[in-house]
């Protein structure tokens, strides 16, 4: 999903500020997803992440805001995390 700031139409109509990498699309709606991820050869469950389905093709696409907080999730030297190994 490449964000690509607000854009104003020609007519002054305000667009969707992200294209989905996967159709084109324009139009997305919240979401949660639950992913395993494999880091270093150790699969963790991470559930309820909020996402932005493509309301075209239904691709997944996070922000950059989540997309770092499951970095410092899925960082092993962070405590406390809430990560259920699979």
């Amino acid at each position: 999903m490449r964000n690509i700031g607000q854009i104003i139409s020609q007519k002054g109509f305000k667009m969707s500020k992200y294209i989905c990498d996967n159709c084109g699309n324009i139009d997305f709606y919240e979401n949660t997803i639950n992913k395993v991820f494999n880091i270093n050869e150790k699969l963790s469950l991470v559930e309820n992440i909020p996402v932005l389905l493509c309301s075209h093709c239904q691709e997944p696409n996070l922000t950059i805001e989540t997309t770092e907080h499951i970095r410092r999730l899925l960082n092993p030297t962070c405590n406390g995390n809430r990560v259920t190994p699979v």
